[in-house]
């Protein structure tokens, strides 16, 4: 029985492309590159793709890869969060797929009875076996735990989720939250998640290491290794608006970590040949395991195992 499960949460058969200002597959592009990557790496957990329309392209790799389906329309959770009307005529469905996510997820972990769930975006690549990893994860955090992408933002390049118990307070307060007509970041749901962590504290939503050193370094060492919320995958692979490789912003926690010109990274292999990532200490030489990477420019062929 496996320890672990992974939830993806998918809407629309089209992604947008700010260079272009055209849509594209996303599963053609990298959703699949994605699910098999986590399979890879997690033989045994279970994976489960939340989605809205069911006739996807390469809809053969569901049974393929054992990943199994769940459509929207098949799913009753607790708060209606389409009625906030928050995204009427958006031509970019990202951010409303973001503040859906969490309500979504919390139904189907609770109508499949999921332990230890992880969830991140569909453009994440795993190197790590996530059975391995949530043995560590239930040790360390009561409910759940997030990237942050810097101090006043959480972000979906990997959380933790007990169960579903886990997500509702939570959700109850997102909701409220996502209907305050005063809040001008109530469709976005990297602050309302910080806001919900301000509020509620760590025991609620805790922070997953994304560094080895400072205050968002927590318990990297016990893990294994650090989770990138998007900053390395930036710097790695560019932006989906064209910034080149080797882009680094300094607002991001991890930006100002790299422009202090401490630390670098090497490609490695594992005993089995998969390939992963390290971050390199260029004074002490140590290296750390990097577990998962978020490319923002959705060339995920190009970080492959």
């Amino acid at each position: 029985m496996s320890e672990s499960s992974i939830v993806i949460f998918q809407m629309g058969n089209k992604s947008y492309d700010p260079k272009t200002n055209t849509h594209y597959d996303p599963w053609e592009n990298h959703i699949w590159t994605s699910l098999e990557q986590a399979r890879k790496w997690s033989p045994n957990s279970e994976i489960i793709v939340i989605l809205d329309d069911d006739n996807v392209s390469g809809k053969e790799n569901f049974e393929r890869l054992n990943v199994k389906w769940e459509k929207i329309s098949n799913l009753k959770p607790r708060y209606d969060v389409d009625s906030t009307g928050h995204w009427a005529g958006d031509r970019d469905p990202l951010w409303k797929a973001c503040l859906m996510r969490p309500f979504y997820i919390e139904e189907v972990m609770r109508k499949h009875n999921l332990k230890n769930t992880f969830s991140f975006d569909n453009d994440v690549m795993i190197y790590c076996n996530m059975d391995e990893i949530a043995l560590k994860m239930k040790r360390l955090y009561n409910r759940t735990a997030m990237t942050a992408e810097h101090e006043n933002a959480l972000i979906f390049g990997m959380i933790y989720i007990r169960d579903h118990q886990s997500l509702m307070d939570i959700n109850d307060k997102f909701w409220i939250m996502m209907n305050d007509k005063n809040n001008p970041q109530a469709a976005y749901d990297m602050y309302l998640w910080k806001r919900v962590q301000n509020e509620l504290g760590d025991a609620y939503v805790n922070t997953l290491p994304i560094w080895v050193e400072g205050d968002l370094a927590k318990f990297w060492s016990f893990v294994g290794g650090i989770f990138d919320p998007i900053s390395i995958g930036q710097f790695f692979g560019g932006c989906n608006n064209g910034n080149p490789p080797g882009t680094l912003f300094r607002h991001h926690y991890i930006g100002r970590m790299l422009a202090t010109k401490k630390w670098g990274f090497d490609e490695v292999r594992d005993k089995e040949g998969r390939r992963f990532f390290m971050v390199v200490n260029k004074e002490t030489g140590d290296r750390t395991k990097i577990l998962s990477l978020h490319i923002h420019s959705k060339q995920l062929k190009k970080f492959t195992s």
